[in-house]
């Protein structure tokens, strides 16, 4: 996993990038491969820190934005919402998995032995 951070009107030290660093990969690692991307951005605005976090990987993007007096707090709130988000995304999938696989076996039809004939018309053309 990459992690990109940027900084906007704020001074980030070397402390906070590697604790965001081992964070992401402590807390996302196990649900992305390598190939996800993170990019998470602070500024500052009226003496709040606003923490933006958005991952990406294939066909998915998971996005959290928190405001806080603290950058460390901001993005811990970030973390633990995008944390939420993909757990959703989990248990939606599987919900929609099992609920397809349940109403597969309807479908299938067994086959049928030999038609008995019961009844006979006839009908007479002019």
């Amino acid at each position: 996993m990459t992690v990109n951070i940027t900084a906007k009107k704020i001074q980030v030290t070397q402390a906070f990038s590697d604790y965001a660093t081992k964070k992401i990969e402590a807390k996302l690692d196990r649900f992305f491969s390598g190939d996800a991307d993170c990019k998470v951005t602070l500024s500052e605005q009226k003496n709040m820190i606003t923490c933006e976090v958005t991952v990406r990987t294939a066909g998915l993007i998971f996005r959290s934005e928190q405001k806080a007096t603290d950058k460390n707090d901001a993005f811990d709130a970030c973390i633990d919402r995008i944390i939420r988000q993909i757990r959703k995304n989990k248990t939606r999938v599987e919900k929609q998995l099992h609920s397809s696989f349940k109403g597969g076996f309807d479908d299938v039809v067994e086959e049928q032995a030999d038609f008995e004939v019961v009844k006979h018309k006839k009908f007479n053309l002019r």
